[in-house]
């Protein structure tokens, strides 16, 4: 058996490129849900990721679960029943399709997951197979978020269950971050932390090597989705998080090695939807998938002689701006315009476009020119009596809309 490769990342890690871009920030203010029957956390990550309550294959957080050979999703073998396969034996001879023999043979044609440098979500993925839905393995960013974004305190007993691991707590202080109370129980901490604040429980479930369990209820290890690829010298193991009493870390082991698995969800993502009552009448903008908790800028745009008039909800914003919780879809009602370019005309007020510049003549009112989006393209405020011919530049095909005094009118440039 290798001896374990413990690659802590530490302080190095964190002053390189590979740190720098590890997480986009994201705000959800959800403290815990479920997804597809599972619990999850939110621990205040700054990625938004839930991290599962318990193991795959664990009912109870502080339960141990399955164990699984990197890129494996059963944990079964050899014929029991009719019904199920238990693997009892976790080595190379025994691995995936089990074409590898030893550890020179992985990243070679002899390896199913050869060019495959992470499995999340794939039919490999342990998590995604046996929970469904949208869970997933955290990939090596991921794990290396939660060591260094949350304090981790070690216990010998989780919850008077007997059970060791480490409680890993959303912190309550930003220098809280990182933090970590091992079994020596020495740390100071802004914050005071019990089992009544947000946290998970990883318990010290130790690992599958051949037929035997080692370090139960001493260390712990955790796949991440993620190959080792810092040289061909490493592809035959996989990122994990690693634990004992003293210290939680980062290190790879072994591929074929029984580790745990903890699943992970990606933040909320929502889908607005926004008609409009004709698609004659005017264009519509502002869809897609958001976020939960994020911004969204709708916008409604008529076309030559028809306005806008409500939004289905009975918002009149033009454009409107909504914060997104839940799938929803809106509908830009239209309609003929009986007083925009009508009224403008009567006015004696004449519009027309010289290849990409709009011309207003006799408007003796402030104009102002928007496009599709509701963003201001030109702007006039001056009040010029008498009134003068005045341009206004746009930087592109479409529509816009012409504001003079209270009268607007759409305006297409070809």
């Amino acid at each position: 058996m290798k001896k374990i490769t413990l690659l802590m990342m530490l302080a190095a890690m964190l002053t390189n490129g590979w740190a720098q871009d590890l997480i986009t920030p994201h705000q959800d203010n959800s403290v815990s849900g479920t997804e597809n029957g599972h619990a999850w956390v939110d621990l205040g990550l700054p990625s938004g990721l839930k991290w599962a309550t318990c193991n795959v294959g664990a009912e109870n957080p502080w339960d141990y679960g399955d164990y699984f050979a990197w890129g494996e999703t059963i944990y079964f073998s050899m014929p029991l029943n009719d019904m199920a396969y238990h693997k009892y034996v976790y080595n190379w001879s025994t691995y995936l399709d089990s074409r590898i023999t030893c550890t020179e043979d992985c990243g070679t044609e002899k390896d199913l997951l050869r060019g495959i440098d992470d499995i999340k979500g794939t039919q490999y993925d342990a998590a995604r197979a046996n929970m469904g839905g949208s869970w997933r393995m955290p990939t090596l960013k991921e794990i290396h978020e939660l060591v260094h974004e949350c304090y981790w305190e070690w216990t010998s007993s989780y919850n008077v269950k007997g059970l060791a691991g480490y409680i890993v707590y959303k912190v309550k202080d930003a220098s809280d971050k990182g933090k970590e109370k091992n079994s020596d129980g020495s740390v100071t901490t802004v914050g005071s932390y019990s089992l009544s604040d947000t946290h998970i429980f990883l318990p010290a479930a130790g690992f599958r090597y051949e037929f035997e369990f080692l370090y139960v209820g001493t260390l712990g290890g955790y796949w991440s989705s993620s190959l080792n690829t810092d040289s061909q010298n490493y592809v035959w193991t996989a990122w994990r998080i690693t634990f004992g009493p003293d210290h939680p870390g980062l290190g790879s082991y072994d591929r074929c090695s029984g580790q745990c698995v903890r699943g992970v969800v990606d933040p909320s993502v929502c889908t607005i939807t926004v008609t409009s009552n004709n698609s004659q009448y005017g264009t519509v903008s502002g869809g897609g998938l958001y976020a939960a908790n994020s911004t969204a800028t709708l916008s409604a745009m008529p076309y030559e002689d028809y306005k806008f008039v409500q939004w289905s909800d009975g918002n009149k914003e033009n454009p409107r701006q909504i914060v997104v919780m839940s799938d929803m879809t809106y509908t830009a009602v239209f309609e003929e315009d009986a007083d925009g370019i009508a009224d403008i005309i009567a006015a004696g007020i004449n519009i027309y476009t010289a290849g990409k510049t709009i011309i207003v003549e006799n408007a003796t009112e402030a104009i102002t020119v928007s496009d599709a989006l509701g963003r201001l393209v030109g702007k006039d405020d001056a009040q010029i009596v008498p009134a003068e011919t005045r341009k206004f530049p746009v930087p592109s095909s479409g529509v816009y809309v012409v504001k003079i005094g209270n009268r607007a009118a759409s305006v297409l440039v070809r």
